[in-house]
Protein backbone atom coordinates (compact mmCIF):
# COMPACT_ATOMS: atom_id res chain seq x y z
CA UNK A 1 0.00 0.00 0.00
CA UNK A 2 1.19 3.30 -0.95
CA UNK A 3 2.61 5.77 1.88
CA UNK A 4 0.20 8.40 0.69
CA UNK A 5 -2.61 6.23 1.80
CA UNK A 6 -1.32 5.48 5.56
CA UNK A 7 -0.93 8.97 5.49
CA UNK A 8 -4.38 10.36 4.24
CA UNK A 9 -6.07 7.74 6.81
CA UNK A 10 -4.29 9.04 9.45
CA UNK A 11 -4.98 12.56 8.82
CA UNK A 12 -8.68 11.97 7.71
CA UNK A 13 -9.12 10.28 11.35
CA UNK A 14 -7.69 13.27 12.88
CA UNK A 15 -9.55 15.97 11.78
CA UNK A 16 -12.79 13.48 11.77
CA UNK A 17 -12.14 12.48 15.30
CA UNK A 18 -10.75 15.62 16.96
CA UNK A 19 -11.55 18.99 14.58
CA UNK A 20 -15.50 17.55 14.43
CA UNK A 21 -15.91 16.34 17.89
CA UNK A 22 -17.45 19.34 19.90
CA UNK A 23 -16.36 20.18 23.68
CA UNK A 24 -19.99 18.54 24.44
CA UNK A 25 -19.01 15.35 22.68
CA UNK A 26 -15.75 14.78 24.13
CA UNK A 27 -17.17 16.05 27.70
CA UNK A 28 -20.63 13.61 27.31
CA UNK A 29 -19.52 10.91 25.19
CA UNK A 30 -18.38 8.93 28.71
CA UNK A 31 -22.14 9.47 30.02
CA UNK A 32 -24.42 9.59 27.56
CA UNK A 33 -24.96 7.62 24.84
CA UNK A 34 -26.91 10.45 22.46
CA UNK A 35 -23.23 12.10 22.65
CA UNK A 36 -21.38 9.23 21.86
CA UNK A 37 -23.58 8.79 19.29
CA UNK A 38 -23.08 11.87 17.48
CA UNK A 39 -19.51 12.19 17.97
CA UNK A 40 -19.66 8.70 16.08
CA UNK A 41 -21.98 10.12 13.31
CA UNK A 42 -20.36 12.54 13.15
CA UNK A 43 -16.62 11.11 12.61
CA UNK A 44 -18.55 8.44 9.89
CA UNK A 45 -20.15 11.39 7.87
CA UNK A 46 -16.26 13.28 8.12
CA UNK A 47 -14.58 9.89 6.09
CA UNK A 48 -17.06 9.48 3.54
CA UNK A 49 -17.32 12.93 2.74
CA UNK A 50 -13.99 13.22 2.31
CA UNK A 51 -13.50 9.82 0.74
CA UNK A 52 -15.95 10.54 -1.93
CA UNK A 53 -14.98 13.84 -2.72
CA UNK A 54 -10.97 12.45 -3.66
CA UNK A 55 -13.28 9.65 -5.33
CA UNK A 56 -15.01 11.71 -7.60
CA UNK A 57 -11.84 13.44 -8.94
CA UNK A 58 -10.23 9.22 -10.00
CA UNK A 59 -11.82 9.37 -13.41
CA UNK A 60 -9.36 12.52 -13.80
CA UNK A 61 -6.45 10.08 -12.99
CA UNK A 62 -7.59 7.47 -15.42
CA UNK A 63 -9.78 5.38 -13.38
CA UNK A 64 -13.23 4.22 -15.53
CA UNK A 65 -16.38 5.66 -14.10
CA UNK A 66 -18.08 2.89 -13.55
CA UNK A 67 -15.01 1.69 -11.46
CA UNK A 68 -15.38 4.86 -9.38
CA UNK A 69 -18.94 4.29 -8.32
CA UNK A 70 -17.64 0.78 -7.37
CA UNK A 71 -14.99 2.32 -5.18
CA UNK A 72 -17.49 4.92 -3.57
CA UNK A 73 -20.01 2.16 -2.46
CA UNK A 74 -16.82 0.09 -1.35
CA UNK A 75 -16.04 3.68 0.66
CA UNK A 76 -19.45 4.26 2.27
CA UNK A 77 -18.96 0.52 3.49
CA UNK A 78 -15.58 1.58 5.17
CA UNK A 79 -16.91 4.52 6.41
CA UNK A 80 -19.76 3.25 8.05
CA UNK A 81 -17.57 0.22 9.57
CA UNK A 82 -15.96 2.14 11.55
CA UNK A 83 -18.20 4.80 12.43
CA UNK A 84 -19.41 1.78 14.23
CA UNK A 85 -16.46 0.46 15.75
CA UNK A 86 -15.46 4.06 16.88
CA UNK A 87 -18.41 3.88 18.55
CA UNK A 88 -17.40 0.65 20.11
CA UNK A 89 -14.08 1.54 21.15
CA UNK A 90 -15.53 4.87 22.35
CA UNK A 91 -17.91 3.35 24.44
CA UNK A 92 -14.99 1.91 26.62
CA UNK A 93 -12.58 4.13 26.26
CA UNK A 94 -14.34 7.41 27.32
CA UNK A 95 -15.55 5.52 30.42
CA UNK A 96 -11.72 4.89 31.56
CA UNK A 97 -10.51 8.12 30.32
CA UNK A 98 -13.15 9.80 32.50
CA UNK A 99 -12.24 7.58 35.31
CA UNK A 100 -8.29 8.23 35.08
CA UNK A 101 -9.33 12.63 34.72
CA UNK A 102 -11.52 11.94 37.50
CA UNK A 103 -8.42 10.34 39.76
CA UNK A 104 -6.40 12.60 38.82
CA UNK A 105 -4.15 9.97 37.00
CA UNK A 106 -3.11 11.65 34.28
CA UNK A 107 -0.63 9.04 33.02
CA UNK A 108 -2.96 6.35 32.96
CA UNK A 109 -5.71 8.87 31.15
CA UNK A 110 -3.14 9.82 27.99
CA UNK A 111 -2.25 6.09 27.94
CA UNK A 112 -5.48 5.35 27.79
CA UNK A 113 -5.84 7.98 24.56
CA UNK A 114 -3.31 6.51 23.08
CA UNK A 115 -4.12 3.14 23.14
CA UNK A 116 -8.08 4.34 22.10
CA UNK A 117 -5.60 6.28 18.82
CA UNK A 118 -3.81 2.69 18.06
CA UNK A 119 -7.36 0.65 18.13
CA UNK A 120 -9.14 3.56 15.16
CA UNK A 121 -5.94 3.32 13.54
CA UNK A 122 -5.23 -0.46 13.39
CA UNK A 123 -9.03 -0.20 12.23
CA UNK A 124 -8.77 2.00 9.56
CA UNK A 125 -5.67 0.26 8.33
CA UNK A 126 -6.74 -3.12 8.77
CA UNK A 127 -10.54 -2.36 7.43
CA UNK A 128 -8.94 -0.33 4.05
CA UNK A 129 -6.71 -3.21 3.31
CA UNK A 130 -9.47 -5.86 3.48
CA UNK A 131 -11.95 -3.98 1.65
CA UNK A 132 -9.71 -2.07 -1.46
CA UNK A 133 -6.41 -4.40 -1.44
CA UNK A 134 -8.02 -7.84 -1.12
Amino acid sequence: MPIWIFLALIWIHFVADFVFQSDKMAINKSTSINWLTKHAFAYGIVFFVVGVLVMLFLPYWGLPIPLVYEYIMLWAMFSFFNMSTHFMVDYITSKITTYYWNKEKRHAFFVTIGIDQAIHLTILFLTFTGLFLA
